[in-house]
């Protein structure tokens, strides 16, 4: 479901750019579409706030304050897409009541500041990976020290883009697609009495899509500037394709843990070994594939 999400909400999103252009029905395509990325997954909803930023990263002029043309230039065109946002919103919440229990909140504040600054870690250096992170004495993501550099991190990236938003507004808005539509899925930082997951890799499908776009607005910057030589130019070619080959063999590798449910699991186990849900699948897994041995002891661990 969230590779479908994913790929509707960027789809929408593409058919709406293209709207923009005069043809109205990319436009109506697009609400079709966004509803389909909605029935996929809830949080889609983020699409609304994600065009009002594409659109003032199209019509902003420098020295002058761009927002008020914004909001007159999409006018009603936003209203089917917040509309159904809102709906969908709704329904969401209604199942999630535990997301606004006042003695979870602390902990809300402390996993959301984590888990954004853990999740720019997983996208610039994928190791450490896991289909959940729970959060256990192996895992100690939300010390006091972690919490600090967390902080630090996502308040020098913030800077960054601000000071640069003159030069370089693709880094702003880039920065701000990865924070709102990172935002739902911080959520699901507990379900009600289980436990307290720091995230989920799928989470960060379409949220690293306004990291590419902070990427690319760089490099573009990198090798247009004066001041970079033809060497240095060179160089960054070079370093670009061996980077885009790395990742490709690293995401061919990762791919082989999905290829049942015993690998599944059993790589849940490798950064999480007292977690006890994935003992447990994973014992289910070992009696279906005839190991009942393996299987017993899966069910004791996960008891204990």
């Amino acid at each position: 479901k969230d590779l479908l999400s994913t790929f509707f909400f960027l789809l929408s999103w593409r058919l709406y750019l293209e709207s923009l252009r005069g043809p109205t029905f990319p436009y109506f395509l697009s609400i079709v579409v966004f509803l389909l990325a909605l029935l996929s997954k809830v949080s889609a909803i983020t699409l609304p706030v994600v065009l009002l930023l594409s659109l003032w990263h199209l019509r902003q002029r420098p020295g002058t304050n761009a927002w008020p043309e914004v909001l007159k230039m999409s006018g009603n065109g936003q209203a089917p897409f917040i509309a159904l946002s809102i709906v969908f919103g709704i329904i969401a919440l209604l199942g999630k009541p535990y997301v606004f229990a006042v003695e979870q909140f602390g902990m809300f504040v402390v996993v959301a500041l984590r888990s954004t600054a853990y999740y720019l870690q997983l996208i610039a250096v994928p190791v450490g990976q896991a289909a959940v992170h729970p959060l256990s004495a192996e895992f100690p993501v939300v010390s006091d020290v972690m919490l600090l550099l967390s902080l630090m991190l996502l308040a020098m990236i913030s800077r960054l883009a601000w000071i640069k938003r003159r030069s370089m507004p693709l880094l702003l808005t880039g920065w701000l697609i990865y924070l709102v539509t990172l935002a739902p899925t911080l959520l699901h930082y507990t379900r009600g009495s289980e436990d307290i997951l720091i995230g989920s890799e799928r989470y960060a499908y379409l949220p690293m899509v306004g990291i590419l776009l902070m990427v690319a607005s760089a490099g573009v910057w990198l090798y247009e500037h004066r001041a970079v030589s033809q060497p240095t130019r060179v160089f960054l070619r070079i370093a670009l394709v061996s980077l885009l080959l790395l990742y490709c063999f690293l995401t061919w590798q990762r791919s082989l843990v999905f290829g049942s449910s015993v690998t599944f699991n059993d790589d849940i186990l490798r950064s999480a070994p007292l977690y006890a849900r994935a003992h447990y699948n994973l014992a289910l897994a070992l009696e279906e594939a005839r190991e009942p041995q393996n299987a017993h002891n899966e069910y004791a661990m996960a008891a204990a």
